[in-house]
Order: C-alpha cells, then structure tokens, then sequence
C-alpha cells in the first residue's frame, strides 16, 4: 500500500479465477473473499433471469436467479444521509473505484456458468481487520444466544452503552464502535413484548439482595401495579424518611433526590456504605 499526498493505493488480491458452477457456490466465494481481505462490496445493480428471458431472444436457465450482479466497494458508494442535522463522525465513502460483475456467460459446450469480469481490485482506503469490524451489523455480529442475553441483561440494569461496547470488544474479541452497540440495544430490546421485559426486570431484581416487591391486584385477580424497593432505596428511606421523592426512573435526572426544599444532588453506594456528598 502505498500513499500520495492523501490518496491510498491499496492492491488487495482479485477475486478467485475460474468458473463458478452457480449462485450458491459464489456466494461461498463472494463471503470468504471479503472475509479474508477485510473488505465489503455492493450490489449496486442487478438483473433478475426470468425479466431477461422476457425481453431476449437467447434465454438463461432459470437455474439462475440473477443475469448478472455489479458489486461496487462500499467506500464507493455515496449513500444520501436519511435524517437531518449534523453528526460528529467519519464517513464512508472515499471515491474507492474497486469494483467487478459477476455475469452469466454460456461456455463453447452449451453450458452455462458465471464469470468475473470488469474488476477493479484497487482499493483507496485501508483494509485492516478494525476496519472490517466496522461493517458488522446486530445480524452479523458474532455474538451467539448467551451473548444478546447478557447484553439484554445489561441494558435493563441499566449500564451505559460504553460500558457494554467494552464488554462485547472483550467477549468476542473484535472490536465494536459505540453505534453497532446501541443498534444492538434497540434490536435486541425491540423484539421482546412489555410481559417479557417485566419478566427479565423481576428476575433481574431477585439477584439483588434485600429487595422487595408488592404486587396489587383487583377483586377479580387482576394486577393493577407492581411496586419495587431495591435495597438502595431502602437505604434512602432509612436516611430521611416517607418524606423523601426518589424518582429512579432510567434516565430522568441522573439519580437526583429532592428532600422538600432541600435537594441532595449526588449519592454514591461503594460496596454497601452510603456516601453524601454534597447537601444544601
């Protein structure tokens, strides 16, 4: 790799030569090519068999889905932005010219195979395995069940987003910008029904000690609320009272208590012993 000024010459290794039987078999190839030189493509254009075979007088075996596929490198492809304001971080694009179609061709036997032509394997832009990791979404994150139910758990605790991208860079070892983390989140938080997430919340708050929960309920068995203390809001009461409004709803203010006219802006708990810090 080699630089001029601001441009990057990058010269990865051209798709494999040869015939490819069909679509699954390049697929395979398409998905350990990238895989191994870190890098990711687009299709950007595309024709589907049975239109072809429609409109031409020399018909494809529909065998084969597509006529051809132009995949272009994905640092090459201007993407319009799909919300408003302006955001503090990198782009993608960066005129990267890599690019080759793979193209249903029929060989001199009468068969019927795909080609790689038109490639262009020079890339303008590094090809690093931290640079891979950044094309990763939740889909195909390797994170296996065990690893969303953790970052599930972590999330309803709640724990920031940061602290769970360093947990996910330690447990599957590549590393994850704080973007693909809160994707995660939302995906992984979305797909569960308001009885499941009060599922995981209760059995969340067995695991801390000295807590308790009322349920109330109707004449007809009904539950109408559900009422928590954990031990840190017994704490709280212990120290001033009914009186005290505690709001410990996630994100509000910052665990921000309000004693009536007096306010107590910042509690810390270490390891079981209360600390005040700042009271007026």
């Amino acid at each position: 790799m080699r630089a001029h000024g601001d441009e990057i010459v990058n010269v990865v290794p051209p798709f494999p030569s040869g015939s490819i039987a069909n679509w699954k078999e390049f697929a395979t190839l398409f998905k350990t090519y990238t895989e191994q030189n870190n890098i990711k493509f687009r299709v950007r254009s595309s024709e589907a068999t049975e239109r072809h075979n429609s409109t031409h007088d020399d018909p494809i075996p529909t065998d084969f889905l597509w006529t051809h596929k132009i995949f272009r490198c994905t640092h090459g492809v201007l993407q319009s932005s799909r919300s408003k304001g302006r955001r503090n971080r990198k782009t993608r694009y960066c005129e990267c010219n890599a690019r080759f179609t793979a193209v249903v061709n029929p060989t001199d036997d009468g068969e019927f195979i795909i080609k790689i032509i038109n490639e262009n394997h020079t890339h303008s832009h590094p090809t690093t395995a931290s640079q891979a990791s950044s094309y990763l979404t939740t889909k195909t994150l390797p994170l296996d069940e065990q690893d969303r139910e953790d970052v599930k758990t972590l999330a309803d605790a709640p724990v920031s987003s940061k602290h769970i991208t360093n947990f996910l860079n330690e447990r599957i070892g590549c590393k994850v910008t704080p973007q693909q983390t809160r994707n995660l989140i939302r995906n992984t938080m979305g797909n569960d029904s308001a009885e499941e997430r009060l599922k995981t919340m209760l059995h969340a708050l067995r695991q801390v000690d000295d807590s308790d929960v009322l349920v109330l309920q109707d004449q007809l068995g009904l539950t109408t609320a559900i009422v928590m203390q954990t031990k840190v809001q017994k704490i709280m009461f212990d120290h001033w009272g009914e009186t005290l409004a505690m709001d410990f709803t996630h994100g509000t203010n910052n665990l921000g208590y309000h004693l009536g006219p007096d306010s107590v802006n910042d509690i810390k708990l270490l390891q079981g012993e209360e600390s005040r810090l700042e009271a007026h």
